[in-house]
Protein backbone atom coordinates (compact mmCIF):
# COMPACT_ATOMS: atom_id res chain seq x y z
CA UNK A 1 0.00 0.00 0.00
CA UNK A 2 2.28 2.42 0.97
CA UNK A 3 4.56 1.57 -2.76
CA UNK A 4 1.74 2.34 -4.47
CA UNK A 5 0.66 5.71 -2.59
CA UNK A 6 4.16 6.75 -3.17
CA UNK A 7 3.96 5.27 -6.49
CA UNK A 8 0.97 7.89 -7.02
CA UNK A 9 2.19 10.54 -5.36
CA UNK A 10 5.93 10.30 -7.55
CA UNK A 11 3.68 9.94 -10.49
CA UNK A 12 0.96 13.05 -9.88
CA UNK A 13 4.28 14.96 -9.30
CA UNK A 14 6.15 13.93 -12.47
CA UNK A 15 2.90 14.71 -14.62
CA UNK A 16 2.45 17.82 -12.74
CA UNK A 17 6.53 18.80 -13.59
CA UNK A 18 5.32 17.69 -17.54
CA UNK A 19 1.91 19.13 -17.89
CA UNK A 20 3.88 22.61 -16.93
CA UNK A 21 6.56 22.12 -19.35
CA UNK A 22 4.23 21.83 -22.03
CA UNK A 23 1.85 24.91 -20.47
CA UNK A 24 5.39 26.65 -20.79
CA UNK A 25 6.17 25.71 -23.96
CA UNK A 26 2.63 26.97 -25.29
CA UNK A 27 2.98 30.10 -23.85
CA UNK A 28 6.34 30.65 -25.46
CA UNK A 29 5.56 29.64 -28.85
CA UNK A 30 2.49 31.79 -28.55
CA UNK A 31 4.03 34.70 -27.71
CA UNK A 32 6.94 34.40 -30.32
CA UNK A 33 4.04 33.98 -33.14
CA UNK A 34 2.51 37.09 -31.46
CA UNK A 35 5.96 39.04 -31.71
CA UNK A 36 6.38 37.65 -35.58
CA UNK A 37 2.90 38.95 -36.02
CA UNK A 38 4.15 42.33 -34.54
CA UNK A 39 7.04 42.20 -36.86
CA UNK A 40 5.25 41.92 -39.87
CA UNK A 41 2.73 44.17 -39.28
CA UNK A 42 5.46 47.02 -38.40
CA UNK A 43 7.39 45.98 -41.62
CA UNK A 44 4.23 46.47 -43.63
CA UNK A 45 3.54 49.80 -42.22
CA UNK A 46 7.36 50.88 -42.98
CA UNK A 47 6.80 49.50 -45.86
CA UNK A 48 4.08 51.44 -47.00
CA UNK A 49 5.34 54.76 -45.77
CA UNK A 50 8.45 54.12 -48.10
CA UNK A 51 6.25 53.19 -51.09
CA UNK A 52 4.61 56.85 -50.77
CA UNK A 53 8.69 57.98 -50.20
CA UNK A 54 9.76 56.19 -53.89
CA UNK A 55 6.66 57.24 -55.75
CA UNK A 56 7.50 60.87 -54.46
CA UNK A 57 11.11 60.77 -55.49
CA UNK A 58 10.03 58.99 -58.55
CA UNK A 59 8.11 62.23 -59.34
CA UNK A 60 10.49 64.55 -58.52
CA UNK A 61 12.89 62.97 -60.79
CA UNK A 62 10.33 63.72 -63.59
CA UNK A 63 9.68 67.35 -62.74
CA UNK A 64 13.45 68.00 -62.12
CA UNK A 65 13.89 67.07 -65.35
CA UNK A 66 11.26 69.27 -67.01
CA UNK A 67 12.57 71.90 -65.01
CA UNK A 68 16.18 71.30 -66.57
CA UNK A 69 14.30 71.06 -69.82
CA UNK A 70 12.75 74.77 -69.64
CA UNK A 71 15.83 76.29 -68.21
CA UNK A 72 18.47 74.92 -70.41
CA UNK A 73 15.53 76.69 -73.14
CA UNK A 74 15.92 80.01 -71.67
CA UNK A 75 18.48 82.56 -72.56
CA UNK A 76 17.97 85.89 -69.98
CA UNK A 77 18.44 85.22 -66.34
CA UNK A 78 19.87 81.84 -66.57
CA UNK A 79 22.51 81.20 -64.47
CA UNK A 80 20.84 82.29 -61.80
CA UNK A 81 17.84 80.14 -62.08
CA UNK A 82 20.50 77.06 -62.92
CA UNK A 83 22.09 78.29 -59.58
CA UNK A 84 18.75 77.79 -57.62
CA UNK A 85 17.93 74.50 -59.55
CA UNK A 86 21.92 73.21 -58.63
CA UNK A 87 20.83 74.02 -54.60
CA UNK A 88 17.16 72.77 -54.86
CA UNK A 89 18.97 69.32 -56.24
CA UNK A 90 21.32 69.37 -53.36
CA UNK A 91 18.55 69.36 -51.13
CA UNK A 92 16.69 66.96 -52.67
CA UNK A 93 19.59 64.62 -52.87
CA UNK A 94 20.02 64.98 -49.42
CA UNK A 95 16.68 64.15 -48.48
CA UNK A 96 16.62 61.08 -50.90
CA UNK A 97 20.09 60.36 -48.60
CA UNK A 98 18.12 60.68 -45.35
CA UNK A 99 15.43 58.79 -46.64
CA UNK A 100 17.58 55.49 -47.97
CA UNK A 101 19.78 55.57 -44.33
CA UNK A 102 16.19 55.30 -42.72
CA UNK A 103 15.31 52.44 -44.98
CA UNK A 104 18.42 51.23 -44.57
CA UNK A 105 17.82 50.75 -40.66
CA UNK A 106 14.60 49.38 -40.85
CA UNK A 107 16.17 46.90 -43.78
CA UNK A 108 18.50 45.61 -40.68
CA UNK A 109 16.08 45.24 -38.28
CA UNK A 110 14.16 43.15 -40.85
CA UNK A 111 17.10 41.11 -41.18
CA UNK A 112 17.60 40.69 -37.68
CA UNK A 113 13.99 39.94 -37.05
CA UNK A 114 14.25 37.13 -40.21
CA UNK A 115 17.07 35.15 -38.61
CA UNK A 116 14.79 35.09 -35.27
CA UNK A 117 12.20 34.12 -37.07
CA UNK A 118 13.59 31.47 -39.39
CA UNK A 119 11.97 28.40 -38.26
CA UNK A 120 8.28 29.94 -37.17
CA UNK A 121 6.08 28.88 -39.66
CA UNK A 122 4.65 32.18 -40.91
CA UNK A 123 8.28 34.04 -41.34
CA UNK A 124 8.00 33.76 -44.88
CA UNK A 125 5.94 37.07 -44.57
CA UNK A 126 8.66 38.70 -42.98
CA UNK A 127 11.06 37.98 -45.55
CA UNK A 128 8.29 39.19 -48.12
CA UNK A 129 8.61 42.70 -46.44
CA UNK A 130 12.31 42.63 -46.53
CA UNK A 131 12.53 42.43 -49.98
CA UNK A 132 10.15 44.97 -50.43
CA UNK A 133 12.32 47.34 -48.62
CA UNK A 134 15.66 46.36 -50.54
CA UNK A 135 13.82 46.62 -53.94
CA UNK A 136 12.36 50.41 -52.82
CA UNK A 137 16.36 51.15 -51.31
CA UNK A 138 17.57 50.53 -54.82
CA UNK A 139 14.79 52.67 -56.44
CA UNK A 140 15.48 55.36 -54.30
CA UNK A 141 19.05 54.77 -54.90
CA UNK A 142 18.33 54.89 -58.75
CA UNK A 143 16.32 57.99 -57.92
CA UNK A 144 19.60 59.80 -56.03
CA UNK A 145 21.64 58.71 -59.16
CA UNK A 146 19.22 60.39 -61.60
CA UNK A 147 19.46 63.67 -59.73
CA UNK A 148 22.80 63.57 -58.91
CA UNK A 149 22.79 63.08 -62.84
CA UNK A 150 20.52 66.06 -63.55
CA UNK A 151 23.15 68.35 -61.40
CA UNK A 152 25.98 67.64 -63.33
CA UNK A 153 24.20 68.94 -66.88
CA UNK A 154 23.32 65.24 -68.16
Amino acid sequence: GRGALMGGVLGGFGGLVDGTDVAEKKRRYARAEDGLDSAIRNARTRNGKLARVVRAADSLVGARRAELARLETEEAGGSARRAEFKRALDEDVSELDQAIAKARTARDEAKSLVDRYRDAPRGGGLQKELSSNEGAIRRLTEDRTQLRSLGAGR
